[in-house]
């Protein structure tokens, strides 16, 4: 395992957890193994794709990325350090596609060593919420190992689904869904007879393995709907499991009107959307208006959370002092020098986290150097991360104060509109679970 790996990885780990608000896991016990594995998952978060599957493996993993990120010899030498393998895509030069001959031989070396190696066969990556079709290599990589190792190897092909429920915001929800292992055996004899048809097919079923761990709408013109949907009928659940199956079922039954009832799909569509705009222009937050929240909105609840805001401003102030700069600076770096959706979270998280240990460094030494107590340096160095996790609770318990004072105060000067409108959202709901019953 190299040094660099061994440092980076708890600060890495760290960071992965306070950049998501929440991730789970569903059999982890299967990272963990100590054998020969490939391990497939979609790709929708960029070089934040490998990360959180790498942080949560006992074993280090070697993972495949873009050709180009290894122009630079100073960044080919920190991703070779991090076990970075890169692989070349079509349109870039001809010696460089030629290399990946190269990979595809270091990939059958190092898996016959039983190394395990992550990579992503949709090829390029895209932010979307379904699987794109798979690229051979993975099942060429695969197939090649265990030819050369007579299907001796029992080598594992390991299919991951990443479930990210806002792929480029920071403090979104990552369910990693790791599926059952897929094994070559039986692919011997025809690999034998035929290599081409036997990586088309075993390419065709991981592709159909991978697509039971994501949720996958299959049409790009429903994806509004899916988040419609959403903020509509979605109940709370315990756990971004359960969280993942309702996902699923609605983009499952977004997937089955589309194919059998296109003109209420269209319908639907439409009228669900007019009630999201109307909450929109009200300022309501979608998922908080619901019949039970509105007669449950009081003056004496709404004040109390006021008060408790007042309460905990002046810490959640003066931790934005110690802790907001490296924020700001990253989310603002990436959202106006990154062009491809799908790098902004990883440029985000990146740039936050070692913005964040420079910053942080530099006021402890800025007050060890003028104040010239280690006591109250240690209890700057203590204070200044717990305080940032501090504000990342209070902020989201001050918006939804805001949203609950603002939804209460609309429901006492405008009381028709606001039974309008829930009216609107029992006829929709109603509507939606006959959609998926059918």
């Amino acid at each position: 395992m190299s040094i660099l790996y061994q440092l980076l990885k708890p600060v890495v780990t760290t960071a992965v957890h306070i950049f998501y608000k929440k991730i789970e896991i569903a059999n982890r016990e299967r990272l963990n193994e100590a054998v020969p594995t490939l391990i497939v998952s979609n790709h929708t978060n960029a070089f934040l794709d490998a990360l959180v599957v790498q942080m949560f493996a006992k074993p280090q993993i070697y993972s495949i990325a873009r050709g180009d990120m290894f122009k630079k010899p100073f960044i080919r030498k920190v991703l070779s350090a991090l076990r970075i393998i890169p692989i070349y895509r079509k349109g870039e030069a001809d010696e460089m596609m030629k290399m990946n001959e190269v990979t595809f031989e270091r990939c059958v070396d190092l898996l016959g060593q039983g190394q395990s190696i992550i990579m992503y066969p949709e090829g390029d990556c895209v932010t979307e919420k379904r699987l794109r079709k798979l690229k051979k290599g993975a099942a060429r990589i695969a197939l090649r190992t265990e030819a050369k190792n007579n299907f001796d190897l029992n080598l594992r092909m390991l299919q991951v689904g990443l479930n990210y429920s806002a792929a480029k915001n920071f403090r979104s929800n990552l369910f990693i869904n790791i599926g059952e292992p897929v094994y070559l055996k039986e692919y011997q004899e025809q690999y034998a007879q035929d290599p081409v048809k036997a990586i088309n097919a075993f390419t065709q079923h991981i592709e159909s393995e991978m697509r039971t761990l994501v949720v996958d709408i299959h049409q790009h013109s429903n994806d509004r709907l899916y988040e419609d949907v959403l903020a509509l009928y979605k109940p709370t659940t315990k756990s971004l499991q359960d969280d993942y199956k309702i996902n699923r079922q609605i983009a499952d039954s977004i997937n089955r009107l589309h194919n059998n009832n296109h003109e209420r799909l269209k319908e639907f569509k439409h009228r669900l959307r007019d009630y999201h705009e109307a909450l929109d222009k009200l300022q309501i937050p979608h998922r908080l208006f619901i019949r039970k929240n509105v007669e449950q909105l009081n003056f004496a609840a709404a004040a109390q959370n006021i008060f408790a805001v007042g309460l905990g401003m002046p810490l959640h102030l003066l931790s934005i002092a110690f802790n907001y700069l490296p924020y700001r600076f990253a989310y603002n770096t990436a959202d106006t020098k990154v062009k491809q959706v799908h790098f902004h979270a990883s440029v985000n998280f990146v740039i936050g986290m070692f913005g964040w240990i420079g910053y942080y460094l530099f006021q402890l030494l800025i007050i060890a150097l003028f104040i010239k107590s280690n006591p109250i340096t240690l209890a700057f160095a203590l204070f200044i991360p717990a305080s940032g996790l501090y504000s990342l609770r209070f902020y989201s318990f001050m918006k939804k104060t805001y949203a609950c004072w603002n939804l209460f105060s609309l429901a006492q000067n405008n009381k028709e509109m606001i039974e309008v409108l829930l009216l609107h959202r029992q006829q929709l709901v109603r509507e939606w679970e006959e959609i998926m019953e059918l």
